[in-house]
């Protein structure tokens, strides 16, 4: 569990670690190959919420003209309708309010500017991935960082269907968050790209991500 605090203002994250490292990529499903990360990493067990987002507005983002744009659904609500470039913002924040390298790097003052690249020049760049600081501890996540976490099968080296560890769909229910169920108003077999919601991941003691968390049936190849 990891304590951020803006002005007085404090939420924390939880983090699952996702080990295994160097796995082979899945070659069944869509996107194909997919799912091979080498190095360990850890993901959010929870959505940054509405709240998060809130408390990131009501302070910083507010004093740098740098507000996040989400739905109001209710505090404890997944945030949604934010773009990747404010994604990166905030993920921007959980690194530098740490004391840590800002992962992404903006030239411009927009909160939904697009990034530009870390040159040579820039502590932290690495040639292999300009996009991504390599001195950040929180990151948004790589597709392959999200598709291991949510379908790999570390007993068997394998995949589940479902990013539930299970080849069995979840049980449908209208509200509620038992093992094995899936909210009716988001059913488990909708397509893995439709649903997306704002999250935290931290890859190693020293690294992180932050993403748009996906959910519903991994799709196999014709």
């Amino acid at each position: 569990m990891i304590t951020f605090e803006i002005g007085g203002n404090q939420f924390t994250m939880n983090f699952v670690d996702i080990g295994n490292a160097g796995n082979a990529d899945d070659t069944t499903g869509r996107p194909n190959p997919a799912g091979a990360v080498g190095y360990a990493y850890g993901l959010g067990k929870y959505e940054v919420s509405e709240d998060m987002i809130t408390k990131y507005n009501r302070n910083y983002g507010t004093a740098n003209s740098l507000v996040i744009t989400k739905h109001t659904r209710g505090v404890a609500k997944p945030a949604t309708s934010v773009s990747w470039n404010e994604a990166a913002r905030f993920t921007n924040w959980l690194n530098t309010s740490t004391g840590g390298s800002a992962a992404y790097k903006f030239t411009t003052s927009g909160v939904n500017d697009n990034i530009a690249l870390w040159g040579s020049g820039d502590a932290g760049y690495d040639a292999s991935n300009p996009y991504r600081n390599s001195l950040a501890t929180y990151v948004l996540p790589s597709m392959d960082e999200w598709y291991k976490a949510a379908y790999y099968n570390p007993t068997t080296s394998t995949y589940f269907d479902f990013p539930n560890g299970s080849n069995t769909a979840p049980t449908a229910v209208s509200s509620g968050t038992a093992d094995g169920t899936a909210s009716a108003s988001n059913p488990p077999d909708k397509a893995l790209q439709t649903s997306r919601r704002l999250a935290v991941s931290v890859r190693t003691a020293l690294s992180g991500s932050v993403a748009m968390r996906l959910s519903g049936k991994r799709h196999h190849s014709p």
